[in-house]
């Protein structure tokens, strides 16, 4: 988002999906200690969409006409980005040219945003959790040890014009190699599990 926009100063606002999930927490966490390490950005306001796209809208609208030379925009959702450039269009600025959004998830519509440029930069994979669950359960059943807790991310940058990308455009879920995915976690595990990894 911020390579997009040149890394030029300017101020940003974060749309965070609510107060209490862990999932809203964590990636709320994340971005804001993004903006807080790029000295050129001014983290304005930290809103909450719950997620919603209407909702999302009309936070970006007041967010406007509190910040109208707002720059970045993060959102935890690719629904809540929805609604946020929709304001954006709405008070004039065009999204990947004058504002620039950042946002998670892997749905067909963003996915499309971001090869379009409307959306700047865009985290997902967190969908794989299932399919490395599945290979932990083959590896074990294999005759490997049972998998220990694993610090690896499931998060990565979408890029378009990678492979990844098109597997995800595509849906072509058989192509991503869960397996060597699920080895690579493996390596990353704590040394002893406790009773919430069995």
């Amino acid at each position: 988002m911020v390579l997009a926009g040149n890394d030029e100063p300017g101020e940003a606002v974060m749309i965070s999906g609510d107060l209490t999930t862990p999932a809203s927490v964590q990636r709320e966490a994340g971005g804001q200690r993004f903006f807080n390490e790029k000295k050129n950005i001014t983290l304005r306001q930290i809103v909450h969409g719950q997620w919603n796209e209407s909702i999302s809208r009309e936070q970006m609208h007041t967010l406007l006409q509190r910040y109208p030379n707002v720059r970045y925009v993060w959102t935890a959702n690719d629904h809540m980005a929805f609604g946020a450039m929709k304001a954006a269009k709405a008070a004039g600025k065009t999204p990947g040219e004058d504002i620039f959004f950042a946002t998670v998830n892997t749905s067909e519509k963003v996915l499309a945003s971001r090869e379009k440029g409307n959306i700047s930069a865009l985290g997902g994979g967190h969908f794989s959790a299932a399919g490395l669950a599945l290979s932990h359960i083959y590896a074990h059943d294999s005759g490997l040890p049972i998998p220990k807790r694993c610090s690896g991310e499931l998060f990565r940058l979408i890029t378009p014009d990678t492979h990844f990308f098109t597997q995800l455009r595509e849906q072509a879920w058989h192509e991503i190699p869960f397996l060597k995915m699920a080895r690579r976690t493996e390596s990353q595990c704590a040394p002893h599990s406790t009773n919430m990894d069995n």
